[in-house]
């Protein structure tokens, strides 16, 4: 993946391949301990697949630090207010993420629909760097769900 990252023949492959292996390498996965044993894995045949329906998976990743889901996915326009008052989500977004906020007069974001949701914006920006996701969340093939995961630590 490294090889992918500092040298991409295209940006876009090289972010597939980055997504791909936070999916499949367990030094990834969070539910288990991973020792390593020094060899090389197992080298596992692809399954046969065992119908003709369209596979469908639950993809979990869960981001923290600086690159939290609040760095690919936010407020973008036409957002209802949630408090009595209106307050632009955008602008509450960019106060509170400061300098890591993604801007959309830097062309960091690109808007995506999102009146099929039940959630204050008619309009998310997706980080501009995650074109190929776009293209399955405008086909139907993916969709967001942010700010959920595991709790780190009691909140009350």
């Amino acid at each position: 993946a490294r090889a992918f990252y500092h040298n991409p023949v295209d940006k876009e492959y090289a972010v597939i391949q980055a997504i791909q292996q936070f999916v499949v390498m367990p030094e990834f996965h969070t539910t288990d301990i991973i020792e390593r044993t020094g060899s090389d894995r197992e080298t596992i045949d692809e399954p046969e697949p065992s119908n003709n329906e369209d596979y469908k998976a639950v993809v979990f990743l869960m981001l923290s630090g600086g690159f939290d889901s609040y760095n690919m996915l936010v407020p973008y326009s036409e957002c209802d207010p949630v408090s009595g008052a209106y307050e632009d989500l955008y602008d509450q977004y960019r106060v509170m993420r400061g300098s890591m906020a993604l801007r959309k007069d830097l062309g960091q974001i690109n808007p995506i629909n999102a009146t099929r949701t039940d959630q204050p914006c008619k309009q998310m920006g997706l980080h501009s760097q995650f074109s190929a996701l776009r293209g399955l969340y405008d086909d139907g093939d993916a969709l967001f769900l942010a700010n959920v995961g595991i709790m780190n630590e009691p909140i009350s």
